[in-house]
């Protein structure tokens, strides 16, 4: 198996504990999150995109199992990679412009 293999088969056994152990999630994350948000407000010249945080009390449980069997059902389209030490988990909706895109970062070993 190619190191980059084993860290794709790292990052799903991590993830898969993610979406399942909430203490295990909250214990694994950096606050406050910092993210990139498209402002919608003016929309003469297009959205332009702001800087976002997320600080812990604000942060919602996320689970991102995703059944690719089942993706018509879905209103998204969600694509994991994993490059070395970081993997990017996108979610695209439909036909409709939108993009979330979640980064994880191995740190310290975790």
């Amino acid at each position: 198996m190619r190191a980059s293999e084993e860290a794709g088969q790292d990052f799903y056994t991590f993830l898969e504990r993610f979406n399942q152990d909430s203490v295990f999630q909250m214990s694994h994350i950096d606050f406050p999150l910092e993210g990139k948000v498209a402002n919608l407000s003016d929309e003469a010249f297009g959205p332009e995109t702001l800087n976002d945080t997320i600080e812990v009390n604000e942060y919602r449980i996320k689970d991102f199992t995703y059944d690719e069997s089942k993706a018509d059902k879905y209103d998204f389209v969600q694509k994991i990679q994993v490059k070395g030490a970081e993997a990017v988990i996108e979610v695209s909706g439909k036909e409709n412009g939108l993009v979330i895109m979640y980064t994880f970062r191995k740190t310290g070993g975790q």
